[in-house]
């Protein structure tokens, strides 16, 4: 148990833990302004913010995301509310160290995330912003030379808004920051950093 789980991975464990049980138990729960929707979200994350930032240094890795995404609203006073998230991943990644290699690497991601996501409505059910910040274990292929492959750590950090389309129907924008490392438990183990553009559709269940 000690090589498996070292010292590094009690700082992501507990975390991860911790707000899947409060997930589970908040769906569980039946508050009379519970709320429930789903969603399916896609998009591409890459190491570069345009030209601005490169966060690569010696490596790219370009990631398209393929989201299933469930929300409950646990929580609501006047225009704030929060959320428990969860959402499940299947992701295709190519990746290339610049250093050494001319081609890419083709790999893929599978995993789930849970979250909590504070929101704030603008103007009545029309329009929202929200934080989402969630965690989860992947398993990954494709990025040898710097994350070894399988089991890792899925941090996001994500500032989203819902536009109303018609009736229980959102439209969801998603920019945010994702870092990927496995906790120290195996290497290599350098982790990937990734700016993310995501969007999508959100129905939102309890109105139908």
């Amino acid at each position: 148990m000690t090589n498996l789980f070292p010292k590094h991975i009690k700082t992501r464990l507990p975390l991860f833990f911790s707000i899947t049980l409060l997930f589970f138990s908040f769906c569980l729960s039946k508050p009379a302004f519970s709320q429930h929707s789903i969603g399916l979200i896609i998009g591409s994350g890459s190491e570069k913010l345009g030209n601005i930032v490169d966060l690569g240094f010696d490596y790219k890795y370009r990631v398209k995301f393929h989201k299933l995404q469930y929300n409950y609203t646990f929580w609501e006073r006047r225009t704030w509310s929060l959320d428990a998230v969860g959402i499940l991943q299947l992701n295709t990644s190519k990746y290339l160290n610049t250093a050494s290699e001319s081609n890419y690497t083709q790999g893929y991601e599978l995993g789930f995330n849970v979250g909590i996501a504070l929101r704030k409505r603008l103007y009545k059910d029309y329009l929202s912003c929200y934080a989402l910040l969630s965690t989860g274990p992947h398993y990954i292929s494709g990025a040898p030379a710097r994350q070894i492959d399988g089991f890792i750590f899925s941090d996001n950090l994500f500032i989203g808004f819902d536009v109303k389309l018609v009736d229980n129907i959102y439209l969801n924008i998603r920019p945010g920051f994702r870092h990927i490392s496995n906790a120290e438990t195996r290497h290599p183990n350098l982790g990937i950093n990734s700016f993310a553009l995501t969007g999508g559709i959100i129905i939102n269940l309890t109105t139908l």
